[in-house]
């Protein structure tokens, strides 16, 4: 070697590497060419064995230790090829271009020949049928190493195959890459299309998926009815209801007993909020023996329709049937407005260290919404936030998040995330969270043409009703608000969402006290429209979020959470032991169902400290009184808040911990309550 290729110390120049690198390639290549002959000669193509002959023969491929030692030396040099490349790239001498193109010889290196083992693995499971694909499975490894051949060496047949499998395994990302591939290919046929459009599912992208699911009905040789319904149900998810019908009905129109196009017709009817027709949409199908379980579904309906009675029956059905899951329990208690309990069910289950790890991701994202509604927006946004690092364009999750942002009184955020989940899934669901987003920020005007939207396209909903009233009431349009709550029907009286928009217009109307009345009311069954109502600029003469109901929501907010550890174990949260022993004396004397006057005692260290409490007290509801502390000469203040509550446990517990945070903020101390015997 010439001496100016060599360092005074005689290790081989870099350039001397590099050429040294593309030797070695070559002979590795011509290693791995003869390692997959070696293959290919002894178990030659296995499609070509007689049908009946196959399973064996592959099983034999796959466990033959042969094979995979015939790759691995491929396999292992590349590995340190990779290093040496990386020595090459910390030195100055090669140039970029060399590197490049020495990087791109052991990728092309990698991808022919690394994973040998791998080629069979498709044909492997159109013979064997079910494959392990679970983390610890070898065919895991195999389906790994698969991921680094080319697709475009892969016939479309085997990529089709390939992509159902990394589906199988969770490789959702991969598998859309595999199917976007074969989409796109001249010989792409229906089973392309459909593999396509059940990746887009999978990746929350329902509209392409629905086309996807059309192409491959237009491209299938016969007309599959199966892909129409799977497109339908892909527009039900996209909020396209109407195009859902018709697709259902296409589908019926072939074949009037096709159960999932009869249930997609029940569930586009229900979305319709055509309740009538979605009952009896539902009740034809419990007569098959053959139907799936539709009890959630016409409990939704017997709620919409105001049947409390079916409804109680069809929720007491599912309580006491032993093969429904904890997810089933949880749903059936939300969809019948008993959001604790279907808060309780979802917290119990997942605090079960047994529990699956696809069923906890399950009740994770149920738990969000729970959250929302019983008035813990932080749980709600911590676990949205921590779902949402996964899937990142989950329309529904971000949606989730711009209620939790709203109900934390953070509008701009609240008004960026409700858009985003539009952007991901145009459907009107999001178009109310948007309108009320953009409407309690102050902007009502804005809000109005979703509002309108919403209702456009779900006009039976109480929620949509009552979110379009409370838009033109904030804009003082007070007689077109009174005969939007006039069309709530008489069925939904009892809807929380009724009972919100109707205190609206009690509240415009000047009957302050009666819209406390329906609030309390409706707070009773959802939790949130007690933070509802501080926020809502239609209570509160249309003004925006001020500092003192900043404080009083956060004091609600604060003790929801409290409730909410409750749920967990189903006992009341812990308490002090005076304040027990003083709950035992009063039930003892007296009915602690009935509010009572309960009294608070503060001790501040100043006047103006005082002061600073007396408006947070008051702003949360409490009546207060000031003096200065008797027969002390440390010259603090005595606050004494007074309200009137229910004394429980978790009332208690839930205001000792918002009276001590008072405190404690201005560097003063709680000293305790009480509560007279009598009401």
């Amino acid at each position: 070697m010439p001496g100016w290729l060599r360092r005074p110390s005689g290790e081989p120049s870099a350039r001397d590497r590099l050429d040294r690198l593309r030797e070695r390639i070559g002979r590795l290549r011509a290693e791995g060419i003869k390692a997959q002959l070696e293959v290919e000669q002894r178990f030659g193509n296995p499609m070509a064995a007689p049908e009946a002959a196959r399973p064996r023969l592959i099983a034999q491929m796959l466990q033959d230790e042969r094979m995979p030692r015939a790759a691995r030396p491929v396999r292992d040099c590349v590995g340190r090829l990779w290093d040496e490349v990386e020595v090459l790239r910390a030195k100055p001498e090669p140039e970029e271009r060399d590197i490049i193109a020495l990087e791109a010889a052991v990728t092309d290196l990698e991808g022919q020949f690394a994973p040998l083992g791998a080629w069979f693995l498709t044909r492997a499971t159109v013979a064997l049928g079910p494959v392990d694909v679970s983390s610890t499975s070898p065919f895991r490894e195999m389906l790994t190493r698969s991921l680094v051949v080319d697709r475009d060496l892969l016939p479309t047949p085997e990529l089709i195959l390939r992509c159902n499998l990394l589906i199988k395994a969770g490789e959702a990302k991969a598998a859309l890459k595999d199917a976007e591939a074969a989409a796109r290919r001249p010989d792409a046929d229906h089973r392309a299309f459909t593999v396509h459009a059940a990746t887009l599912r999978l990746a929350g992208r329902e509209l392409d998926a629905a086309d996807g699911f059309r192409r491959a009905f237009e491209a299938s040789p016969g007309p599959d009815f199966d892909l129409l319904v799977q497109a339908g149900k892909s527009l039900l998810l996209s909020g396209r209801h109407q195009d859902a019908l018709e697709a259902a009905d296409a589908a019926l129109g072939a074949n009037p007993s096709n159960l999932p196009a009869l249930l997609l017709r029940g569930d586009a009817l229900r979305f319709l909020t055509r309740f009538d027709e979605a009952e009896a949409a539902y009740r034809s199908l419990l007569e098959r023996p053959d139907s799936p379980d539709v009890r959630l579904r016409l409990l939704q309906v017997f709620v919409a329709l105001g049947r409390a009675e079916d409804a109680e029956r069809v929720l007491e059905a599912v309580r006491s049937d032993p093969k429904a899951s904890p997810f089933e329990l949880a749903l059936a208690f939300h969809f019948a407005n008993r959001f604790d309990e279907a808060a309780a069910v979802s917290l119990q289950a997942m605090a079960d260290p047994g529990l699956r790890p696809g069923a906890r991701h399950q009740m994770e994202r149920l738990q969000t919404a729970f959250d929302c509604s019983i008035g813990c927006p932080e749980h709600a946004l911590d676990a949205v936030e921590r779902l949402l690092g996964h899937d990142p364009d989950d329309a529904d999750l971000e949606d989730c998040r711009s209620i939790a942002l709203l109900e934390l009184g953070r509008f701009e955020d609240a008004i960026a995330s409700s858009r985003r989940s539009k952007t991901l899934i145009d459907k009107s669901d999001f178009d109310t969270s948007l309108a009320r987003a953009l409407r309690w920020s102050g902007d009502a005007g804005s809000a109005l043409p979703h509002a309108r939207r919403s209702y456009g396209a779900r006009p039976r909903r109480t929620e949509v009703i009552a979110e379009l009233a409370c838009c033109v009431l904030q804009m003082g349009r007070l007689e077109e608000a009174r005969a939007l709550v006039d069309c709530l029907p008489p069925e939904a009286s009892g809807d929380p969402y009724a009972l919100y928009g109707r205190a609206a217009l009690a509240c415009a109307d000047g009957d302050p006290d009666e819209a406390r009345r329906l609030l309390a009311v409706a707070a009773e069954i959802r939790r949130e429209f007690e933070i509802s109502e501080v926020i809502d600029p239609v209570f509160h003469n249309g003004t925006v979020l001020d500092d003192a109901r900043r404080s009083k929501l956060r004091s609600l907010i604060e003790g929801n959470a409290l409730r909410r550890v409750a749920l967990v174990d189903n006992v009341p949260p812990s308490l002090q032991h005076g304040d027990h022993m003083v709950i035992q004396a009063l039930a003892q004397h007296a009915d602690l169902g009935t509010p009572r006057e309960v009294s608070h005692w503060l001790y501040l260290p100043d006047c103006r400290s005082a002061e600073d409490a007396a408006d947070a007290l008051r702003s949360d509801g409490y009546t207060v009184t000031l003096e200065e502390s008797r027969g002390r000469s440390d010259g603090r203040w005595c606050a004494k808040a007074v309200h009137q509550i229910v004394v429980s446990p978790t009332t208690i517990a839930a205001t000792r911990i918002s009276m001590e945070r008072l405190a404690a903020r201005l560097a003063g101390e709680y000293d305790g309550w009480e509560a007279a015997v009598s009401p």
